[in-house]
């Protein structure tokens, strides 16, 4: 057994269905991973994620029958093997990356239905229409991180949005940031208050301190959610937006918990689980901001960036 997948056999093994998974976690890792853009143990949990996976196999099969269909990121080929089950029409799905690029084609292959997708190893920016894709019915989307805009989620749509039909939509079409004041006992690796966080792509994101859940403790949290932007990617959305929490609204907490919901009428998935949708994530977390008595907390986004920052740096934001 690869030690790499030793954790995840037993939940993935659940469910038989589940088992044609295990063969591509397998498959992924004998391939040459040097210039992999991802983290191997990333898409380990991707493919884990039990949860975001049924969310989108829901999605996919109450839609994607007889429908033509363009999927942006097609990362180890899970979704395309969704889409294909559900009797899609024709399938183009497109890959930057060429290590997640091989091992999808390669699984395809395994599973009997590589000719029934169209494979193109460019990202969605490089498409051209009438060659390597047609219009199509509907566009799905897996491009948020924790924070929601990190995978340069605004632009790629309005990019694609070129490729759909008239009466063409993005799938998931709805999101939100919502946040919740929290009291947490914080990891003592982490300061009295969170640094200010200023995330312009997927790779910084990770490289600041902002606090998912996971590492610290939830010792209790307000009743109130705010919700700090709701958008439909199917309308014509601002490109930046800002909401600020006040004081008053913070008064009695240590921080703020911040959750990402995604949903679609009525199929939805948020990565907190107090959040009572449908689906909970586990590879998408909650993140959490600790800031000082009295302070105020402005969450902002601008194009793909995202930050947060507490009253003494709001000038400079």
């Amino acid at each position: 057994m690869n030690p790499l997948i030793e954790d995840f056999e037993n939940k993935l093994l659940e469910d038989p269905e589940n088992e044609f998974l295990l063969n591509l976690i397998e498959k992924s890792q004998k391939k040459n991973i040097s210039k992999m853009k991802a983290p191997t143990t990333y898409m380990l949990e991707m493919l884990n994620d039990i949860d975001r996976n049924e969310f989108y196999k829901k999605l996919i099969e109450k839609h994607a029958t007889g429908k033509d269909i363009l999927e942006i990121g097609c990362g180890l080929g899970l979704l395309c093997k969704y889409l294909v089950d559900s009797n899609c029409s024709s399938l183009t799905t497109c890959e930057i990356n060429p290590h997640n690029f091989s091992v999808a084609k390669s699984f395809l292959k395994d599973n009997g239905i590589y000719n029934k997708v169209s494979m193109v190893n460019k990202s969605s920016y490089e498409l051209r229409l009438n060659k390597d894709v047609q219009k199509v019915d509907y566009i799905i989307q897996e491009l948020w991180p924790n924070n929601g805009f990190g995978e340069n989620i605004l632009s790629t749509v309005k990019n694609a949005k070129r490729f759909l039909k008239p009466t063409g939509k993005i799938l998931p079409g709805n999101f939100e940031l919502n946040a919740v004041p929290v009291n947490l006992v914080y990891n003592q690796q982490f300061r009295e208050r969170s640094p200010d966080i200023n995330v312009s792509s997927w790779d910084r994101f990770f490289a600041n301190n902002l606090i998912r859940l996971q590492q610290s403790k939830l010792k209790d949290y307000s009743d109130k959610i705010y919700t700090l932007f709701s958008i439909d990617l199917n309308s014509d959305f601002a490109m930046k937006d800002s909401y600020v929490l006040g004081p008053e609204s913070l008064k009695g907490y240590n921080a703020i918990l911040i959750y990402l919901r995604i949903f679609e009428k009525d199929l939805s998935i948020s990565t907190w689980d107090k959040a009572k949708d449908q689906h909970t994530a586990s590879l998408w977390q909650p993140l959490v901001y600790l800031f000082e008595k009295g302070s105020a907390v402005k969450i902002s986004y601008d194009r793909d960036s995202f930050s947060v920052a507490s009253e003494e740096r709001l000038s400079s934001v």
